[in-house]
């Protein structure tokens, strides 16, 4: 299935690249960089906010189960 993203959430206290935690939230995952970053973002928030988005480890992504069709 082409275009779809892979939907992930982090585990608890998890720290973006400036060392910062990070919401434990939903998260769709846009790639992993050439220098083992894992870059995400969320959807458009309820609280008002645009998505936001972070570089963090790998390691620290547990991913969803992709929905499956019947």
């Amino acid at each position: 299935m082409h275009g779809l993203k892979a939907r992930c959430k982090v585990i608890p206290d998890t720290r973006n690249h400036q060392g910062f935690f990070i919401s434990e939230d939903t998260y769709t995952l846009i790639e992993e960089t050439e220098t083992g970053w894992a870059y995400i973002c969320t959807d458009d928030s309820e609280d008002g906010f645009p998505s936001r988005c972070h570089f963090v480890n790998p390691e620290d992504l547990r991913f969803l189960k992709k929905f499956q069709q019947h």
